[in-house]
């Protein structure tokens, strides 16, 4: 068995983590929203196709990602906050550069106001996702699924 889809799969994740990190380096909560829910999606679907045509490439750190990835998948259904916006003060130090930058960043928000039903999703989450940086995570799991689909194209 194999995935018949894989290329635009992996196309389809690629560049919607690219769009993501973008949207997530500008002022526009919104459309962060909508690229970061976009990419996720993808992402849970790449990961979803791979458990179940490829169960042997995954690791135990690859499965112990998907469930936290399908909590962040249905939070991002229920609320906006639940990226959270920061801003981080770059410039500290004895000596100030001027202007000093104000940086936007995105963590991934606590889930303790949103309702969700799989508990162990919201465990799998808290553990590996919560309070990371949104596009340090999305760019590290793209590498990830990358890094499998290339293990895969040099098995067969």
């Amino acid at each position: 068995m194999e995935i018949k889809n894989a290329e635009m799969l992996l196309y389809s994740m690629n560049k919607s983590v690219d769009e993501a990190a973008k949207a997530l380096a500008q002022d526009d909560k919104r459309e962060a929203f909508f690229r970061v829910g976009t990419a996720v999606h993808w992402i849970v679907d790449c990961i979803d196709r791979l458990k179940e045509v490829y169960p042997n490439y995954l690791q135990e750190e690859d499965i112990e990602l998907c469930p936290a990835l399908h909590c962040a998948n249905n939070a991002l259904k229920h609320s906006i906050e639940f990226i959270a916006l920061q801003e981080q003060n770059h410039g500290y130090g004895f000596k100030f550069d001027f202007p000093i930058q104000m940086k936007a960043f995105y963590n991934w928000a606590d889930l303790d106001n949103i309702d969700l039903r799989h508990e162990n999703q919201k465990v799998s989450y808290k553990k590996i996702l919560k309070g990371r940086s949104v596009d340090q995570t999305l760019a590290w799991i793209k590498k990830r699924i990358n890094d499998i689909f290339e293990e895969i194209e040099q098995g067969r």
